[in-house]
């Protein structure tokens, strides 16, 4: 893979290969970390920043949205420009150990009423 075009073409191909009968919101976000970490791999070789491959990953799912879905689907696209930015954040801070999800225990007695 040479260039961000290249990456976010084969993230389409990547997408259309594990699309199943319910393309949605759900089946995007399950993706997402399988899509997150091939950009990763591919970009080693180009030394792109966080932001560029925040932006080829929204890139590669928009296209993909508008090529496989109904064009121009509103709602996935509102989510994919609205929503992943975010997810895409979080799920780096926990991938690099910056946000624990763990709840830590507060103490061995605890009753809720």
């Amino acid at each position: 893979m040479s260039n961000p075009a290249t990456i976010t073409n084969t993230l389409i191909e990547l997408l259309k290969s594990k699309k199943n009968e319910e393309t949605s919101t759900n089946w995007l976000v399950s993706n997402l970390p399988t899509l997150m970490s091939a950009v990763e791999q591919a970009s080693k070789a180009l030394n792109l920043s966080g932001a560029d491959k925040k932006q080829i990953v929204i890139s590669a799912i928009s296209a993909y949205i508008n090529l496989e879905e109904d064009e121009h689907d509103e709602a996935a696209l509102y989510f994919t420009e609205s929503v992943l930015p975010i997810l895409i954040d979080t799920l780096v801070l926990v991938d690099t150990k910056q946000l624990r999800i763990k709840a830590r225990k507060m103490c061995t007695k605890c009753t809720i009423l």
